[in-house]
């Protein structure tokens, strides 16, 4: 009870954690458990917050996702200038957003209509609407860019969705409120962390069957993989820490501890480092993965929810959630910030 009501006061003022108390090891969640809506899907009806950033594949565009009270709103900015060029209408609550490796293909995961959008990238249009389950959450596309997996929170399940028809293919029941995804560079495992219990899903990509899952930390909330395919990392909201998987043996490897509140986290190119943001810390952490340690604390203008790298890793952009700043971008070689945006408003 103490550790339920513990999560419950921070998600509050959590802006991009998942409602819900972290249960023991491989305990699924029974149905009759009351859904909690995530918080960063309440935010997800604020207006003019940026929810999302997300950088194209040749860095020259930024996506970002944000509201208004009646629908989401997908605009296409220009990183040289920091000019928004044009706004699209998604479904509500969009969440996040993953592009197809040829990058002229979008995917937003929109959690209250229970929705991905499909956008045409190039011309800047919407190209359909597919129903998923419910809330959806994360979603990624498999290196050849035929499959999209959905992580769908609310229902407790993965959409499987054919690219090239755009209709789901499969759901994947998994029960343990599954969260951030990821898919090996072979794209034969899909991994997914389980908020909802301290470990990390794994999906064949060919059968869509549940494999053994993998050891995490206490409501795992996030989870990437070296470029190489030999770790997962996994960021542990529940206890301020990072996870590092052997995917050869399936094992812990090691705990890095992390600062208060972590909501996400993004590898550089090269998977050596990870950067880390929280939710009500003005600050990224710069985490080096081999010695296991926080190497630098990079003050932020405000608390933040999201981030994205470039393709070459040479600059990180933060969506802020409070101040006058919207996005700040680092330079990850100096580990300075070199530029602020302020966005303009949309609307109500």
């Amino acid at each position: 009870m103490e550790v339920r009501m513990r999560y419950l006061t921070a998600s509050l003022i959590v802006l991009l954690i998942l409602s819900g108390c972290a249960r023991t090891h491989h305990t699924m969640i029974s149905d009759a458990d009351t859904y909690t809506d995530p918080d960063e899907a309440r935010w997800g009806t604020i207006p003019n917050q940026p929810l999302r950033v997300v950088v194209a594949p040749n860095n020259r565009e930024l996506y970002i996702i944000r509201s208004q009270k009646s629908q989401g709103l997908l605009q296409f900015g220009n990183p040289v200038d920091r000019k928004m060029e044009k706004s699209l209408s998604l479904g509500m609550g969009p969440v996040a957003m993953a592009i197809h490796p040829d990058g002229r293909t979008g995917y937003v995961a929109n959690h209250f209509s229970g929705t991905v959008s499909v956008v045409d990238l190039v011309n800047r249009q919407l190209i359909t609407t597919i129903q998923v389950g419910e809330n959806p959450l994360r979603l990624a596309v498999t290196p050849d860019g035929q499959q999209l997996y959905v992580t769908n929170h609310g229902s407790n399940t993965v959409s499987v969705i054919d690219t090239s028809t755009t209709r789901v293919i499969r759901t994947v029941p998994v029960g343990y409120r599954p969260a951030g995804l990821a898919i090996s560079p072979a794209g034969e495992r899909v991994f997914v962390a389980f908020h909802g219990a301290a470990e990390v899903g794994v999906i064949d990509a060919k059968t869509h069957e549940l494999l053994n899952p993998l050891p995490a930390g206490e409501s795992p909330l996030d989870v990437d993989l070296t470029p190489d395919g030999r770790f997962a990392v996994v960021l542990n909201e529940g206890e301020n820490s990072i996870s590092v998987v052997d995917l050869k043996t399936g094992r812990l490897k090691q705990t890095i501890p992390v600062g208060p509140e972590p909501v996400e986290l993004v590898l550089s190119p090269e998977g050596n480092m990870a950067y880390v943001v929280y939710a009500t810390d003005a600050a990224v952490g710069v985490v080096d993965i081999a010695s296991g340690r926080v190497v630098r604390t990079i003050g932020m203008p405000g608390p933040s929810r999201c981030m994205a790298i470039t393709a070459d890793g040479r600059l990180l952009y933060v969506a802020h959630h409070s101040g006058l700043t919207d996005i700040s971008v680092i330079d990850t070689a100096t580990y300075s910030l070199v530029a602020q945006w302020g966005m303009e408003k949309v609307g109500n």
